[in-house]
């Protein structure tokens, strides 16, 4: 995407709220959304808006906050339809599928991310498909799909790797690792999570990091013993509270009372 007729200072706003997030600095960036929210409502402009809102529900989305996350992407939703612009459905739906997935609107959310990825491999918006296709392998792991999962993930890491993009790697590594956990092969399933656990300790981001310490945790076949999974699972249940991760804190409690 480029800037075009949209503000700049609601367009860097937008780009530093999500560097925000991924980096757990969540205060610094509900404190930029306001900024760039009222800069935006004043300008009454529809790209303006869009991108004032849709980095808002992405960083909400990166914490767990499913509800503000949601209600501020279909706003975004709106705000594209009401303007007519479709080149950005991919850059709304795509966020807005997972939050209805991880929400338990699973087919809808699988609906909405599935053409998600057709409008960006249709438009050829190369900087949006390995994230459109990120999105994909989540929603089908929560659709139960662990080999599509697999194969959408392994095209996300692909090109991930092709644009160098070291987040976007850590990113799929993880959901590489735990569909492969999902399917009984623990001893792949940490190596591909600790990949992209060190990637992401390497880049900064620590709510990533904290995710991979959770799959990490909760990577145990029956019977097996291994004080570094709780280890891991306490370590990342503490940095998933102490940044309010909302939506990965509840499955970290229920990890640690199995």
């Amino acid at each position: 995407m480029v800037c075009g007729t949209v503000l700049p200072a609601v367009f860097a706003r937008s780009h530093l709220i999500l560097a925000m997030a991924e980096l757990g600095e969540f205060d610094e960036a509900e404190r930029l959304i306001k900024e760039a929210i009222e800069i935006a409502e004043r300008a009454r402009h529809p790209e303006t808006l869009l991108w004032a809102y849709v980095s808002a529900g992405s960083a909400r989305l990166v914490r767990g906050h499913l509800g503000p996350a949601t209600s501020t992407l279909e706003h975004a939703q709106g705000l594209y339809r009401a303007a007519d612009i479709p080149v950005y459905f991919p850059l709304v739906s795509s966020p807005l599928g997972l939050a209805y997935a991880m929400g338990g609107r699973v087919p809808e959310g699988l609906g909405l991310v599935e053409q998600a990825v057709e409008r960006t491999e249709s438009r050829r918006q190369a900087a949006l498909l390995p994230w459109t296709l990120l999105r994909l392998g989540e929603v089908r792991l929560l659709a139960d799909q662990p080999s599509a999962a697999a194969e959408t993930a392994s095209r996300a890491l692909d090109l991930f790797h092709e644009h160098k993009e070291r987040g976007g790697k850590a990113y799929a590594l993880r959901l590489l690792g735990e569909v492969e956990g999902r399917g009984g092969d623990a001893e792949r399933a940490r190596l591909l999570v600790g990949q992209g656990y060190s990637l992401a300790q390497d880049v900064g981001m620590k709510p990533l990091a904290a995710r991979c310490q959770l799959v990490l945790g909760m990577l145990r076949t029956p019977g097996e013993q291994r004080p570094d999974a709780a280890a891991h699972l306490a370590a990342s249940a503490q940095a998933l509270s102490d940044m309010g991760m909302e939506y990965w804190v509840r499955i970290a409690e229920r990890a640690q009372a199995d």
